[in-house]
């Protein structure tokens, strides 16, 4: 992506910004893939991607918590057990941007998973300039 694009957001119930994340991920035991549409929270203050535990067990994860790393994360404050997924594709639902094979995090996030999904990092954007107009509800990304 060479010029800049922008995105429309929606804004969830406590006012933070969602944008939709198309998110690739291989089936349990297979090398199929499965696509989703993911409500997911801009967090510019994270420096990963997390999905909520609650809604990757919702579009088909199979969590196996014996065999998947885990550490220890920082979250608002509060330290929280998390399990690492490599992804093979996201990208932003409304333009051709994405990245592919990125290291998420998933956790019991204390949200309602009906609303998002997750949270989108930092890592999303490694190497571009994202800057937010909350006038216009758009996401611009160089």
């Amino acid at each position: 992506m060479k010029k800049k694009v922008n995105i429309s957001y929606k804004t969830s119930t406590d006012l933070r910004i969602i944008v939709f994340v198309d998110f690739w991920y291989f089936l349990e035991d297979s090398q199929e893939k499965d696509v989703w549409k993911i409500p997911m929270i801009l967090d510019t203050g994270a420096n990963v991607t997390i999905l909520n535990i609650k809604f990757a067990q919702k579009i088909g994860f199979k969590l196996d918590k014996r065999r998947t790393p885990k550490t220890q994360i920082l979250t608002a404050g509060n330290e929280q057990v998390a399990y690492s997924y490599i992804v093979p594709k996201m990208r932003l639902s409304e333009i051709d941007y994405g990245v592919e094979n990125i290291e998420i995090w998933t956790y019991d996030m204390p949200v309602d998973a009906g609303e998002y999904g997750g949270v989108l990092g930092l890592d999303f954007f490694k190497d571009k300039k994202i800057c937010v107009d909350l006038l216009q509800k758009t996401l611009d990304i160089t």
